[in-house]
């Protein structure tokens, strides 16, 4: 199989250049993450580790979550308040969640979810946005203005993906966070079709 990281840079960047097309097909990705995700807080278990490098894509297109070496098991499971489970400062540099940092002595499945917030965030900004775009100055004035036309259908998506999905996600309180599985899905989902409405050239 491929990592998560290695398949969307393998695929948008080179199968896809239109902005319509890279932001619906990484959304489904994104969404197919939040499933994983969720099935494995559902069996008492903390990843620790959430990474785009720690999803692997089956050749079906379903993606697998590996490496459960830091992995912790759930001191108190609960499907009314939040799961409970031991502290630790384990993760990768960029994706660990501020509780972690400051040696909380207890995490909830937030701590998972601002790593998650860590891979739309990566997704979001570094795929969906190429940097090979050609740049204004190369333009007559009538393409500049239809270029800057599209290109503030981009940022519009894109400050709208910021306060709606990725800020709530990388909420410094866990509390505040979002963690909702549900809720994530259905904001993915808007993204997805808030991309699907971009003019076919975009």
């Amino acid at each position: 199989g491929e990592n998560l990281a290695s398949y969307l840079g393998r695929t948008l960047m080179m199968a896809e250049t239109r902005t319509k097309y890279r932001g619906k097909f990484a959304t489904e990705k994104l969404i197919q993450v939040v499933e994983v995700v969720d099935a494995v807080h559902k069996k008492g278990v903390l990843h620790n580790d959430i990474k785009e490098d720690n999803f692997m894509v089956a050749t079906d297109g379903s993606l697998k979550i590996v490496d459960f070496g830091i992995a912790s098991i759930s001191t108190r499971l609960s499907n009314v308040r939040p799961s409970i489970f031991p502290s630790s400062k384990s993760g990768t540099k960029g994706f660990i969640s501020p509780e972690k940092l400051n040696q909380a002595k207890e995490l909830t499945t937030a701590s998972d979810y601002y790593s998650v917030g860590v891979m739309v965030d990566h997704v979001v900004h570094e795929f969906l946005y190429p940097t090979n775009d050609p740049r204004p100055g190369m333009f007559s004035p009538k393409k500049k203005a239809e270029w800057e036309k599209r290109w503030r259908a981009k940022v519009t998506i894109l400050e709208w993906a910021e306060t709606h999905i990725i800020h709530p996600l990388k909420a410094t309180d866990p509390k505040r966070r979002l963690s909702d599985p549900t809720k994530l899905k259905a904001l993915l989902e808007e993204l997805k079709v808030k991309f699907s409405e971009l003019p076919e050239e975009l």
